[in-house]
């Protein structure tokens, strides 16, 4: 392109949206216009709209006044999937799992609605819920049982810069009586990226409550041995993608392998998620990862169905070898 005897490149980036049926042309610009910020991101020349839930930013707009709603009004609810132990059958503790089941909109997965509130600023209320209603669901449990389980609560990116959090989890913790050593925080690499010496600040705050720190989702970034050599964790989580599903993989069996013995070397708990079958369960037992959590075991399930399951949990029938025979609705 010519101008003013100036030789201009000019790239272009086409975003394409479906006109729908009797659907408003506005609504259809607005998605284009998503489609063609994301191309111009990717470098893509095209890319068509791909019409998942919460990019459209009419229903962005739409799930972040109805979070709010939902935040103020109680209707988040909580899963727990169960850790077990797999050398001896034992329930080593849970992971909660936030849950949102809207009137209009039906379940919205988390990683739509978190990072929502993340820009909204929603984000320190939601996660003051979880961790909340995580530590009530371990006193009730602690209560009714006599025993003692582990409680995992992920955090995001902003709450390690949020200033009030300590205090928040610390008055929580202490209001449910909480043993602080039966709490552990997991956080992603995206969560930490970018600011090491200020996530290091955040990470040990709250390691000096006598919680537990744990990397999660090992094996899907770049720089995850650099977190670990850098940030005080005191846990690693193998992400189910990294686990293998295919015992003929033995390239990738032993890179699992290599990810227990790193975290057994630097002497931190290795928990393993997304454990689906009782071959990997072994295969990763053989490795010395003792904690696993999965659909083999439990899936996420609300409270009153894990009292259900956890009354008829019997480690002889949980164990490896031999899967847990209750049944209960999802």
């Amino acid at each position: 392109f010519s101008y003013e005897n100036m030789s201009l490149d000019i790239e272009l980036t086409i975003g394409v949206s479906k006109l729908h049926d009797q659907e408003k042309v506005d609504r259809v610009i607005r998605r284009a216009q998503v489609a063609s910020k994301e191309a111009s991101l990717r470098r893509l020349k095209v890319l068509h709209y791909h019409n998942k839930l919460g990019q459209d930013p009419e229903l962005t707009g739409i799930i972040m006044s109805k979070l709010k709603l939902a935040l103020d009004e109680g209707w988040l609810e909580l899963a727990f999937q169960p850790q077990i132990n797999t050398s001896n059958g034992d329930l080593f503790g849970v992971e909660a799992l936030v849950r949102w089941n809207d009137g209009e909109l039906g379940w919205i997965p988390p990683d739509v609605f978190v990072p929502i509130a993340e820009q909204c600023r929603l984000i320190t209320p939601l996660t003051a819920f979880v961790v909340r209603e995580t530590c009530a669901f371990y006193r009730r449990f602690n209560d009714n049982t006599g025993q003692e389980i582990a409680i995992s609560i992920n955090l995001s990116a902003r709450n390690l810069s949020d200033e009030f959090l300590i205090q928040e989890v610390s008055s929580i913790i202490e209001e449910y009586q909480v043993p602080p050593r039966l709490v552990t925080f997991e956080v992603t690499e995206t969560a930490i990226i970018g600011d090491i010496e200020k996530s290091r600040a955040a990470l040990e705050d709250l390691l000096d409550l006598g919680v537990k720190m744990a990397l999660d989702d090992f094996g899907t970034g770049y720089s995850s041995l650099v977190y670990l050599k850098e940030l005080p964790f005191t846990e690693l989580k193998i992400d189910k993608g990294f686990l293998v599903k295919d015992d003929k993989a033995q390239h990738n069996a032993s890179l699992v392998e290599a990810a227990v013995l790193l975290g057994k070397t630097l002497k931190m708990e290795v928990i393993a998620e997304g454990v689906e079958s009782l071959e990997m369960a072994e295969q990763l037992a053989g490795y010395g990862c003792e904690i696993c959590q999965g659909f083999y075991f439990a899936r996420p399930m609300s409270e009153a169905k894990f009292a259900v399951w956890y009354e008829g949990y019997d480690n002889k029938r949980n164990i490896i070898g031999k899967k847990h025979e209750i049944t209960y609705e999802t």
